[in-house]
């Protein structure tokens, strides 16, 4: 078995790797083997995207709980309800009160999280927090529900002790994305598991960048995990493929040893990184808004400009401002336009069929969310050169040695949901209800609840809410049709956080408040507050303005830059 640690620096086209590589073990061993794992959601629709749909990308806990799932229906166990945040913080108060604790809320669950994602001893925490993780633990059990950590630690115990999982997960090619932002507590365990059972192993990793220790991830002790009885071999991908040299060299300060040697395909421009001292803050904010209007002169797309800042309350007098300039903006992570997403798109799908269970039209948008890994071969193999049918699906099952599993699994689950929903729209009961129901079978709200996408899920459910204001199904479906197909307005600049930011590149960055304080921020983790500039100064492709005010001092990483320093006014 192989087992290969590739260090790529910024820029290096990691994600770019990872789709060459998933292409050709599609190529070698076809498209059951393998098994592609990384960080964020985003990262997980990217990769996806890039092979196609034909190997979907997984998240941690979207892999987590598709082998709850698995372990759960080989049992032939119902599968448990996941808690979200204000669910499992009500549990949480619940058990603090049952136990009289003179605890808050935040202390229980910082002890919490010391023993379940940072491989603390429960025996180090008071007893009395103690009484109320268990009690918290008891009462999730007791209601047959699942919080996010409990999703890796079920799957951890599926790998462990289900023969079922384990032969499902026998011989993969596993390739892992931002393996450095892995948890070695959490996470990792999930990955051990499935290495003992796996052909190859590559992990993309950017130490550098690592943002996430406040989560638990450790490089250190991560690659020393990984390293333990194994013959590893480490790869270096220096080249940055993405920023002039000015930005390449300003950004190479701050890095630690993967990425120290990195070096600028594109050379020198000629531009230097630009530093903006401010007289006060509001004089900040006038410089960044020249600064925008000289990118915008110069014909770079505002979608190709982005503000970065520390925090979002940090951004927001550069915010107001845009809005009195009438310039579109985007806040980026917060994904404020439900309407622009798969969500919708998949919804209005369902809808339909609940509509009409025998429509053939809506098989396109639902064949594959959420993501199943239905890609345009698979697409290819179930319906040559046609439009997909049910016709097609049916088939398609009575030549099961001929799809993968998981195209089956879909198929079985689509078919059900036709059965299931046949008269639904004639039932008494309300259109909310019937609106519900259709989102339940979809498993749209579970799988953003798995990955932890709260303000989708929360547009999603304010979408539900709405139904109450129409008269039918139909009324309800046609509206949300209309939504689906109206054209998204044109995105603006981007504002983002630092922790944002990463993983995304633009033509131009900006970055706001750079004072010390705030980069780096005061009594934060020194190592983590240095990977996080690192990766802010290497998101710019050819422009890279740095502002500040004189009410505060500039950053201490900012010393020793070569930096071009423009007063202002």
């Amino acid at each position: 078995m192989e087992f290969t640690i590739w260090n790529g620096c910024p820029g290096a086209g990691k994600t770019d790797r990872v789709r060459r590589l998933g292409e050709e073990n599609i190529e070698k061993y076809g498209l059951s083997g393998t098994l592609i794992i990384t960080f964020s959601r985003p990262g997980a629709e990217e990769i996806t995207r890039r092979l196609r749909g034909d190997v979907p990308g997984y998240t941690h806990h979207g892999l987590g709980w598709k082998i709850v799932r698995m372990g759960a229906k080989s049992r032939e166990e119902k599968v448990p309800h996941i808690a979200d945040e204000k669910r499992a913080r009500k549990v949480m108060e619940w058990a603090i009160v049952q136990e009289s604790a003179a605890l808050e809320y935040q202390e229980a669950q910082a002890d919490m999280a010391r023993v379940r994602d940072r491989g603390m001893e429960m025996e180090t925490l008071s007893p009395v927090s103690q009484k109320v993780i268990r009690r918290y633990l008891k009462k999730l059990k007791d209601e047959h529900l699942i919080d996010f950590t409990g999703i890796m630690e079920r799957a951890r115990w599926e790998l462990e002790n289900n023969p079922m999982v384990k032969a499902a997960y026998e011989g993969w090619h596993i390739i892992e994305d931002e393996f450095h932002d892995a948890n070695p507590y959490l996470e990792w365990p999930i990955i051990e598991l499935l290495l003992r059972g796996a052909e190859s192993f590559d992990g993309f990793a950017s130490p550098s960048q690592t943002i996430y220790r406040f989560r638990g991830a450790n490089w250190n002790v991560l690659k020393e995990m990984f390293s333990r009885g194994r013959d590893v071999k480490e790869e270096f991908l220096q080249i940055n493929h993405r920023s002039t040299k000015e930005i390449v060299d300003a950004a190479r300060l701050l890095a630690g040893p993967d990425a120290s040697d990195m070096i600028s395909e594109k050379g020198a421009s000629g531009e230097k990184v630009q530093l903006v001292d401010a007289v006060r803050p509001e004089m900040e904010v006038d410089a960044a808004m020249r600064q925008i209007a000289i990118w915008r002169s110069r014909g770079i797309p505002e979608k190709e400009i982005a503000v970065l800042g520390r925090t979002y309350n940090g951004l927001l007098a550069i915010e107001r401002a845009l809005r009195q300039r009438k310039i579109p903006y985007r806040l980026s992570g917060n994904r404020p336009d439900f309407l622009a997403g798969s969500e919708i798109r998949a919804l209005y799908g369902y809808q339909r069929l609940a509509m009409n269970p025998m429509d053939d039209s809506i098989l396109e948008a639902i064949i594959d969310y959420p993501p199943c890994g239905i890609g345009a071969r698979t697409r290819q193999m179930l319906r040559g050169d046609e439009e997909l049918t049910w016709d097609h699906l049916v088939s398609a099952l009575g030549e099961p040695k001929k799809f993968r599993p998981q195209v089956l699994e879909r198929i079985r689950k689509l078919l059900d949901l036709r059965e299931e929903w046949d008269g639904l729209d004639e039932s008494d009961l309300s259109v909310k209800e019937k609106v519900g129901k259709v989102v339940e079978g979809s498993e749209i709200q579970d799988y953003l609840m798995t990955e932890g996408d709260w303000p989708t899920l929360k547009a999603l459910q304010e979408t539900i809410e709405t139904a109450s204001e129409f008269s039918s199904l139909g009324e309800f479906t046609e509206r949300l049709g209309d939504d689906a197909k109206t054209p998204r307005a044109a995105e603006g600049i981007t504002l983002s956080t630092m922790h944002g930011a990463k993983g995304c590149q633009y033509d131009a960055v900006l970055i706001t408040q750079f004072a010390d304080g705030l980069i780096p921020m005061n009594k934060g983790d020194e190592v983590e507050e240095k990977n996080l500039a690192f990766v802010a100064l290497s998101r710019p492709r050819y422009h890279l303005t740095i502002t500040i005010n004189r009410t505060a001092r500039m950053s201490p990483f900012l010393m020793g830059m070569e930096l071009e320093n423009t007063p202002w006014p």
